[in-house]
């Protein structure tokens, strides 16, 4: 899921951005990206008995 999320913001990055991004730049985003979706997921898992 995480996976196909970072797909779909690395596609909508290359259609909006007229701009290049360096490999540090995505990765830092990514990484943003992936964190945000765990915590999602955690508070999920924490809520179900």
């Amino acid at each position: 899921m995480i996976g196909r999320k970072l797909n779909t913001r690395l596609a909508e990055l290359k259609m909006q951005s007229t701009e290049t991004m360096s490999k540090q730049q995505l990765q830092t985003l990514f990484e943003h990206e992936r964190d945000k979706e765990l915590e999602r997921l955690e508070g999920i898992s924490d809520t179900n008995p």
